[in-house]
C-alpha cells in the first residue's frame, strides 16, 4: 500500500496459473499498520515457502513495520488454526462493534523473516 493506493497483492503462479494470493490494506488511516487475506487453490502447492516469505516480508521488510494484522470471522476455526500456526496472537474480538477476531502478528515473532538475506522484488 502507498499513500496513493490502498491496496496491493502478492500472488503466486503455478504454470501461467494464480493458486495463491495475498492481498493486503492499511487497517488504520495513517497507513502505520497493514492487514492481510490470503486464499489459495488447497489442492495445488500453493503455500511455498518463498510465497510464505513474501507474504512476511512485504510488511516487516518491505514496509519495515513492527506489526502485521489479519482480521476474521469469529467462526471460521480453520483461519484461526492457521494464524495461530504462523504465531499470530488474537488481540480482539470486535471491530467497529462487529464481531471479528482481530490476529497480531509482531515483527520480532515471525520466524520466515529472520535470516533471510536480500529481497528481491519483481513489478
Amino acid at each position: 500500500p502507498s499513500h496513493d493506493s490502498p491496496a496491493f497483492c502478492i500472488g503466486k503462479l503455478i504454470n501461467g496459473e494464480i493458486v495463491s494470493v495475498i492481498g493486503y490494506n492499511y487497517l488504520f488511516a495513517d497507513t502505520s499498520s497493514i492487514y492481510g487475506h490470503i486464499a489459495g487453490d488447497t489442492s495445488k502447492n500453493w503455500l511455498h515457502r518463498d510465497f510464505i516469505h513474501a507474504i512476511f516480508a512485504y510488511p516487516f521488510l518491505y514496509l519495515n513495520l513492527d506489526v502485521f494484522f489479519a482480521v476474521t470471522d469469529p467462526f471460521n476455526q480453520r483461519v484461526d488454526r492457521f494464524l495461530k500456526k504462523f504465531n499470530f496472537n488474537q488481540i480482539n474480538k470486535t471491530i467497529d462493534n462487529n464481531l471479528y477476531n482481530l490476529y497480531a502478528l509482531h515483527r520480532n515473532q515471525c520466524r520466515y523473516i529472520k535470516n533471510s538475506g536480500e529481497l528481491k522484488w519483481v513489478e
